[in-house]
């Protein structure tokens, strides 16, 4: 599943934010839409919904994750849209990122497989 996602990227500490949040969005105690938990391996945060959705994504040293994808981290300058991309497989969930440049150029980059059932693509 391809979600696309809002995005901002400070080269002051080299930190990408991913929202995915839905814009009907609305506060209540009991919305299952809130961050029930974040996950975080590596440079990676992934915030959790309490229903299990991916909701958003940090990713400290962005340009070096990008680097050593093989990728010139200079595409963070020139990004003009974020796409999440999430596959599940039996228990575990593929998750990655499209970056589409100005120029309409795309780049993947995949940020892992991550073995947790509760998590869900949509």
């Amino acid at each position: 599943m391809e979600e696309k996602c809002k995005f901002s990227y400070s080269d002051f500490d080299d930190s990408l934010i991913i929202s995915c949040r839905d814009e009907s969005y609305q506060y209540s105690e009991n919305n299952m839409e809130e961050v029930g938990e974040n996950f975080s391996f590596d440079d990676i945060v992934l915030n959790i919904t309490k229903n299990g959705k991916i909701q958003g994504i940090i990713i400290n040293n962005a340009s070096q994750l990008i680097e050593e994808s093989g990728i010139d981290s200079s595409i963070l300058k020139n990004l003009d849209s974020i796409m999440l991309i999430t596959i599940q497989k039996q228990n575990s969930l593929l998750i990655a990122v499209k970056f589409i440049l100005k120029d309409m150029k795309e780049q993947k980059i995949s940020l892992g497989r991550i073995l947790m059932p509760q998590l869900k693509t949509n």
